[in-house]
């Protein structure tokens, strides 16, 4: 059966607030490998191809979570992109900025704030960001609710797993607020 994606909402239902949006970000990037980042990706392909552009010309790490479904679908997707066009070189420094909670719309707002602090209109205007060579669309979700907490896309940003709302650092199979469910998968 597949898993719930019903919405755990802090305040009663009728009030209709969330807390956070199910919004896809923007990522921004150049230099080696960066053309893999072009598109639409989910979050835990970002993990993969910050890994691969760092390790290329050595031996892969081996990562406990690499039985993971949703760790194996991203590794998928990057293998398949790689196929697609030759790039050569290692990354040799990687910065990954996390604004939290500035998805496609708050970069849009920021942009037309930023222009008009200048005298402009704000359309014309260019983020410093948004003058890299390569542009993407993150997909944000948890496996258990559309709208994500930033515990979970902050896992999968770092270890390419997919997990629930409300816990980090840990696969799908944990259940939040029962510490003994990662005490027998500690190597």
């Amino acid at each position: 059966e597949a898993p719930s994606k019903r919405q755990e909402a802090l305040f009663p239902a009728e009030e209709l607030w969330e807390t956070h949006s199910p919004l896809d970000v923007g990522v921004y990037a150049r230099g080696p490998w960066a053309q893999l980042l072009g598109g639409v990706q989910e979050q835990g392909y970002l993990f993969h191809v910050l890994k691969h552009a760092m390790e290329a010309g050595q031996e892969p790490a081996v990562v406990r979570q690499s039985e993971d479904r949703w760790y194996q679908k991203s590794a998928r997707r990057l293998q398949a992109a790689v196929q697609e066009g030759p790039t050569r070189g290692r990354a040799r420094n990687v910065l990954l900025f996390i604004a939290d909670g500035n998805g496609l719309a708050s970069n849009y707002a920021t942009r037309i704030w930023m222009g008009q602090q200048e005298g402009g209109y704000g359309d014309d205007y260019v983020l410093p960001h948004e003058r890299m060579p390569v542009a993407g669309i993150v997909k944000t979700f948890n496996s258990n609710a559309q709208t994500p907490d930033s515990a979970g896309t902050a896992t999968q940003l770092n270890a390419g797993l997919v997990t629930k709302q409300g816990v980090i650092g840990v696969d799908e199979a944990a259940r939040r607020g029962r510490c003994g469910d990662t005490s027998a998968r500690k190597e």
